[in-house]
């Protein structure tokens, strides 16, 4: 299961329980608690007046976390694309068959293995 799988999981369970609850369901329950302190989610930069530990703020941050780790993972991809690399100039250094070799100005390599006199 991957990193965005599990969290998204984790975010569903949350979900679902404040949708099947009858009555007054909060981040207080201690079911809610503990799924939220399951979330692993980078914190801002300047943790120091953000409530890390409070159930609701876990939440959300990750919440918001995935939803741009998904709306931006088609440029992330886009940029790990690979691209086609020319390595030399294809002018000089074609492969070409014997039979359609064009003027000598041209240099050419002839590679080819010949038969063992003697065999057909």
């Amino acid at each position: 299961m991957t990193m965005n799988t599990a969290k998204i999981a984790l975010l569903r369970k949350v979900r679902n329980e404040f949708a099947h609850a009858r009555h007054g369901m909060s981040f207080q329950a201690p079911r809610v608690q503990g799924l939220c302190s399951s979330l692993k989610t980078n914190l801002p930069q300047d943790a120091s007046h953000h409530p890390i530990n409070d159930p609701r703020f876990r939440f959300t941050n990750a919440a918001v976390a995935i939803v741009l780790r998904l709306y931006h993972r088609p440029d992330w991809a886009a940029l790990e694309r690979r691209q086609l690399k020319s390595w030399h100039p294809l002018s000089p250094m074609e492969w070409r068959m014997i039979e359609k070799m064009e003027p000598t100005s041209v240099p050419v390599i002839v590679v080819g293995t010949s038969k063992p006199s003697g065999t057909e």
